[in-house]
């Protein structure tokens, strides 16, 4: 458990959770933020599937949903960096307007070579 300078409390988890396209495991992290004493709220904020620093302020991860904004907020992010050649949903673009990250999208197909092992 740490405090943040603005007086918020934040505890730090593991979670199990189901991929929604596998249905396989998967674990991530998810972080409890608990608001100043006089706002009595509390609030889970869970990143994308997959997240990680790359580097001090780089970070990856699968495709964020709505509920994952929240974690993404808490960033400061200044821009994403799409590569999926489909559209960006719009839901995810009012997100990133009302944010202020820039959105870079270059869509490439994917390059995974799927290996038949049925003989």
């Amino acid at each position: 458990m740490g405090v943040i300078s603005n007086g918020e409390v934040i505890e730090t988890g593991i979670v199990t959770m189901l991929s929604p396209e596998t249905k396989v495991p998967a674990i991530t992290y998810a972080t409890r933020v608990e608001k100043k004493e006089e706002e009595e709220e509390e609030m889970f904020v869970v990143p994308p599937l997959n997240f990680s620093m790359v580097d001090n302020g780089i970070f990856r991860s699968g495709f964020p949903e709505k509920s994952n904004f929240s974690f993404l907020q808490n960033l400061g992010l200044k821009s994403i960096i799409y590569l999926c050649p489909e559209p960006y949903p719009e839901e995810n673009n009012e997100f990133l307007k009302s944010n202020g990250i820039r959105l870079f999208h270059f869509g490439i197909n994917g390059t995974k070579v799927r290996k038949n092992f049925l003989f």
